[in-house]
C-alpha cells in the first residue's frame, strides 16, 4: 500500500509511518509514475486540492466531516 506525503503539517504523521513499515511513501509530484490502480493513503485536503484518480483511502482531522463527504 502506498501513502501519499501530505502537503500539509500533521502531527505524528512521522510516528505512524515508523509503525507500518510496509507503507510506501510517495509525493504528490510522483503520482503519475504509479500504477493508477494502486490504493493509496492520503490527506483529504490534499485528495480535494489535487482530485487524482487513484483509489485513496482519505484521513482527516475529526473536525474535517465535511471534506470527508466531499471526498466521497
Amino acid at each position: 500500500m502506498y501513502f501519499i506525503k501530505p502537503t500539509r503539517s500533521i502531527p505524528f504523521v512521522e510516528q505512524a509511518l515508523e509503525a507500518l513499515p510496509d507503507l510506501q511513501v510517495i509525493h504528490i509530484d510522483d503520482l503519475d509514475l504509479y500504477d493508477p490502480t494502486i490504493i493509496a493513503i492520503a490527506d483529504v485536503q490534499d485528495f480535494l486540492t489535487y482530485k487524482w484518480r487513484l483509489p485513496t483511502i482519505v484521513i482527516a482531522f475529526e473536525h474535517e466531516g465535511s471534506a470527508l463527504a466531499q471526498a466521497w
